[in-house]
């Protein structure tokens, strides 16, 4: 309604503007403008203004989403972290599809409780040969913490779906050679372990300092060699008194210093 009066409005005053001369301009525009207090009203709801405010923004899900890309670009990892409300678990996924969605494996699917510590899907390694995916779960660290706790792998075969435990919830840091043959994870003993994942046999490195703040595991291109970090007297995980980075042979597993 409002707006039929407002067309008429201007209608009228523009013929006003073009012949001022005539009388009958005046009246129309009287009738116009006089509608009664009813129907004013009627044309604006308050309820309908302000409806979208009545939900509270909090008690609605939210998700966050990763992606990861395989090289060749025709894969594509989401891992899904969708939290609720306050008094409910929330839901993490891992789903992985083809990129013109003619496959799709939904590799993880559960309940996360809140608190420090939450544990999200994320993706490690593409296989070279690209039938498989490399994932497991990362901890959301707490404020500035050093390194994220990475501890489990797991496989998705990207040909049948079927996922496999390579290893379990035991890891604070890991990683995975380039030829995807060994496997080196920090123990919850202060060890660095290399695992054949062909064998199951594990070798074992002393860590240089008492402590298991050790992260960043690199390989060498050639899987003969490694390199980490490790923190020295951390007073606290944002606060370390000094890190350093040290390289081992995985041969030999003679360890040394590369830098302080």
């Amino acid at each position: 309604m409002r707006h039929i009066i407002f067309l008429m409005i201007v209608a009228v005053l523009i013929a006003s503007c073009s012949d001022p001369r005539t009388p009958t301009q005046s009246v129309l525009f009287v009738r116009v403008t006089t509608p009664t207090p009813t129907q004013t009203k009627s044309t604006v709801t308050p309820t309908l203004a302000q409806s979208p405010t009545t939900l509270p923004k909090a008690t609605l899900p939210e998700t966050q989403i990763k992606t990861f890309t395989s090289p060749d670009g025709l894969w594509v990892a989401e891992s899904h972290h969708q939290m609720t409300d306050t008094d409910q678990d929330d839901q993490v996924r891992l789903v992985v599809r083809k990129t013109d969605k003619s496959v799709e494996w939904v590799a993880l699917d559960r309940k996360e409780p809140k608190g420090l510590g939450q544990e999200i899907p994320t993706v490690h390694k593409w296989s070279n040969t690209m039938q498989y995916l490399y994932f497991g779960n990362a901890a959301t660290p707490d404020g500035c913490a050093l390194f994220d706790y990475t501890p489990d792998l797991y496989r998705l075969d990207l040909r049948d779906g079927t996922v496999i435990e390579i290893l379990s919830p035991i890891a604070i840091n890991l990683s995975l050679s380039p030829d995807e043959k060994l496997l080196a994870y920090f123990n919850r003993n202060g060890n660095l372990v290399l695992r054949d994942l062909f064998t199951r046999f594990e070798s074992h490195v002393n860590l240089p300092f008492e402590n298991l703040l050790a992260w960043d595991i690199l390989w060498s291109p050639n899987n003969k060699e490694l390199t980490f970090r490790q923190a020295l007297n951390a007073k606290s995980l944002c606060a370390p008194e000094s890190v350093s980075r040290f390289k081992v042979d995985v041969a030999t597993l003679q360890l040394v210093t590369i830098q302080n």
